[in-house]
Parts: C-alpha cells; structure tokens; sequence
C-alpha cells in the first residue's frame, strides 16, 4: 500500500476512512468516573445495597464503616463473569454485538481485634474492636464491543479532516504524521480546494453537487478495568456506632480498539469505493483517594448509614496511533490503494473523577433476614481535565473546551440501590434492584432519550460456622452513546448503543 502524498487539483480522489479523531475528553471523564458496587455475589444479589449491612467486602468498598461491624476475621475471594449484548443503531440500522468476560472482581481479609475487659470478656461499652482490611475490588470494569452500520448522505468523516486541516500548507499536510487529518490528506481523502489552507472531501467537484451516500459502519472493541486497593481501619463503639475509613490506590489499564469504514453503496461518489480510519489506544495510570464513613445502630433493627468517598485524581498516559487507508475507483500514480500510518504517539495528562455521598438505611432482624437501601449523589460536571506537563506531547493544552463541555453535556445525579435478604436456617435467599441515572443533562444531546440504567439481581447463600459460599446474578440494561465524527457545518449521526449485561458471581468466604 503506498501513500498518496500529492494529486493535482484536475484529479478528483478519494476516499476515506474514519473515526472520531482521538483527543482526551468528556467521554473520558464520564467513563472513569462510573462506580459498579457488585464485587461480590451478595453484594449484587443485594443490588448493591450495601452501604449499612457489613459482613461482606462488597459491603467495605461502599462505606469502611461496615468493616468494624465484624466481630470474627474474615478471608473472602470471587470470581465471575460478566456477557454484555450490544445493539448499536445509526442512522435507522441496528447491528448486534456479543462479549463474555471471566474475572475476579473482588477479594480480602478482615482482621478483628476485639477488646476485653479485666476479666477477658469481650466489651460491649466503649471501644469494642478494632478492624483491618486489605482488599481489591474491581468498581468500574471497561469491558464493551459493539457494532453499528447505516446509510448517510448527509455528511462524511472526510467533511471532518477538511475543516481539521483549514489553515495548513499542504507542505504541513504531507510531513504531519501524527494527526488524522494530515494522514486523509496524504491518502487522498481530502484535497486542497484551490484556496490556499483550504481543503475540500477529495469527491467534491463544485458546491452544488450532492453529497454522495455512504454506508458508514464500525467496530469497536474496548478492554480493561479500575482496580482499586484498599487499607482500611475501623471501630465499633459500643457496637451502635461504627467509624471508618481507608486509603485507597486506583489503577487504570484500558485498551480500544476503533475501526471505521464508509463505502460508496451507489456509485454517488466520484472516483471513491471505500475509505477507512483506524485507531489503537493503550491508558494507564493510577490515582489515590480516602473513603470516610460511619453506621449508627438505632436499636437492634434499625441501621443508618453515610460515607464519602472523595474525588480521585488520575495521572493517566495514552499511547495511540492511527491509520488512514482509501481505495479508488480508478488507479493513480499506478495504484488504487493507498493507506498511511501515524508515528506512534504519547500524551500525559489528568482526569478529576468527582467525590459522592452514599446515604444508607438498613432493617436487619437478627435470624430474620433484612432491608436495605442506598442513595448515591455524585456530580458529574465536576469532572475535569488538565494536561500532564511533564509526559505529554502538548504539555501548554489547557482542556478548555473538554471541560466547558462537560458542565453542559452532564449533570448531577442520584443513583438508587435496594435490596432485602430472608434467612432461612443456613441458608439466605436474595434478591436487588439499583437504578443508576443518566449523567446527561437537559442540555445535552442526548437528553432526548434515556440514557439511565437498571439493574435486576438476586441469588442465594449457604453458611455455616466457618465457611460460607453465595452465589449472585444479575441482568441490567441501559444505553450509551458513541459519535463517529462531528462537524460544525453539516449534519452527523451517532449511535445509540443499548445494552444488556448478564453477571454471574461465585463468592467464598472463610471466618476464623
């Protein structure tokens, strides 16, 4: 495949591939900041309810308050497996994806160090126990592919790299192998219009020719996790109130995998078949943060919970790289095939991921069973980005424009959890529901339709003295919202990606 470095202006090319051009974003911002609280099979039997229950890991990653509500140590580890179905529509055509994923999304040790009075009996008033926990709990799994394909005859992706390419020397063009739009240039997708810094979709002739039609699909693929390691400490007082806290390291591993095609269906392009962009994206980094909480025992039915869990601050890096590729109808310079590979890039920057406040309310009757209840506020225009100075290709970009965005694309919001467990000898029967709301403000785009996921679980749980083994499933459903390209001047589409989800969850503990 060559790369088509220059044509003059009587021949017309084309085509193109394409995808959004990679930039760090609003998109970015919301994806690390979503919380999943079903670490466990209780904890999603429960719905994730778990925030004044304790006695579970899950429970630990919601309020470290719950940790002292231990009174023996505790060993827990999961394992569990996570389908996600995908329909993407755009532009009235649906296309249908399927991902199986296995993974440990949680394990730890409570030790308790319970406090005796002068004649070795456990206390009950004052300080009662001292807890530590040392956990790892999978929050925000970023695992997704999904597939979506229509027709267009309204814009291109190629309209994109024009405007993106405006005010620069074709000389810029066909030495500039780190941007998308200079790689379209150099593989004819776009040309110069004839005006000096201005280009033009390499298929337009004259302003009054109609845009030509496209079948414009994609696939994309995206891999990884936000694993969170936890050191917490609590105390019970009296065993009515418990105080916690924990110091928490987040890391980020996140892979995609962007592939976009637009094909001339009609022969309604001149000289383009087909045209495609590509796009590997590789992030890493890490962020710390502190989770506070407390849970006071009204009496001995009645809990109620409150625990903060402050904003975390990501030092990520991306390594990225593109590919533009066209096909032509005809052969120029002695090929119909040209395709041109971006440098290998590096950007270093910052995601503020926001704080939020979980409210709990729990019923439990010794022996009985239980109730719970959770209220989650975040604030996802506190979300903002800001450039890494010292490991960044831009280190002077600002992200002005990223994060104005992201006080008019999102809102506050407050995501619901509830979930009741009825003890039956040794064994638990469970069941949950959690609703998650759209982070989507009025304003947005996107407003129009809901974006707000739902979650129905349950499962079961076998205990005895030592051992316990619960088992948990989950169905959700909701929507997200992907964007090929966008354009100031002419319309574009997005898809709207609706999901299913299917977990499982297996988790043992042992008490000792």
């Amino acid at each position: 495949m060559k790369s088509l470095k220059s044509i003059s202006l009587g021949i017309l090319l084309s085509v193109f591939c394409s995808f959004l051009v990679h930039a760090q974003n609003e998109q970015d911002a919301l994806r690390y900041s979503r919380f999943f609280p079903y670490t466990t099979a209780r904890s999603l039997s429960l719905g994730g309810a778990m925030g004044a229950v304790g006695h579970d890991i899950g429970s630990y990653s919601i309020n470290p308050a719950g940790i002292a509500v231990n009174r023996y140590n505790l060993l827990s580890f999961s394992g569990g497996s996570l389908q996600t179905i995908s329909s993407g529509n755009y532009a009235g055509d649906i296309s249908k994806a399927n991902r199986l994923n296995n993974n440990i999304p949680s394990m730890g040790i409570v030790l308790t160090g319970i406090q005796y009075d002068e004649k070795n009996r456990p206390v009950t008033n004052g300080l009662a126990n001292i807890n530590l926990l040392f956990s790892y709990n999978r929050n925000t799994p970023l695992y997704d592919d999904y597939t979506y394909s229509g027709v267009n005859s309204q814009s291109s992706v190629a309209d994109m790299f024009a405007q993106q390419a405006n005010g620069q020397s074709t000389g810029d063009l066909n030495t500039n192998f780190a941007d998308p739009y200079a790689l379209a240039f150099q593989t004819g997708v776009i040309k110069s219009s004839g005006t000096y810094g201005q280009y033009v979709p390499a298929f337009v002739e004259n302003a009054s020719n109609p845009h030509p039609q496209f079948l414009q699909s994609g696939q994309n693929t995206l891999r990884g996790n936000v694993n969170e390691f936890t050191l917490g400490l609590a105390a019970s007082y009296g065993h009515r109130w418990f105080i916690g806290g924990s110091v928490l390291l987040q890391t980020v591993r996140f892979r995609s995998t962007l592939n976009y095609q637009e094909e001339d269906i009609n022969n309604s392009a001149t000289y383009i078949k087909s045209m495609a962009y590509n796009q590997k994206l590789f992030t890493s980094g890490s962020g710390g943060g502190i989770k506070l909480g407390a849970i006071y025992r009204l009496n001995d039915l009645v809990r109620i919970g409150l625990s903060y869990h402050s904003a975390i601050v990501y030092n990520l890096t991306d390594q990225y790289s593109y590919n533009v590729s066209s096909v032509f109808d005809q052969a120029i310079n002695g090929s119909t095939d040209y395709s041109s590979p971006s440098d290998q890039q590096n950007f270093g920057y910052h995601i503020y991921r926001p704080a939020r406040i979980i409210l709990s309310l729990a019923l439990v009757k010794e022996k009985r069973g239980l109730w719970s209840f959770d209220a989650e506020y975040v604030n996802y225009t506190n979300g903002n980005l800001s450039a890494n100075n010292t490991n960044s290709v831009q280190p002077g970009y600002d992200f002005k424009q990223e994060n104005k965005t992201i006080t008019t694309l999102y809102k506050p919001s407050l995501n619901i959890r509830t979930g009741g467990e009825l003890y039956l000898g040794n064994i638990f029967l469970r069941c949950g529901y959690a609703y998650m709301a759209s982070p989507y403000s009025n304003r947005s785009a996107y407003a129009a339709a809901p974006s707000s996921r739902h979650l129905l679980s349950g499962g079961v749980g076998i205990t005895s003295k030592y051992h316990s083994l619960d088992f948990g499933i989950g169905y959700m459903v909701g929507k997200d919202y992907f964007t090929p390209y966008s354009i100031n001047t002419l319309p574009y589409q997005s898809a709207i990606v609706e999901k299913q989800s299917y977990m499982m969850m297996l988790t043992y503990n042992y008490k000792f």
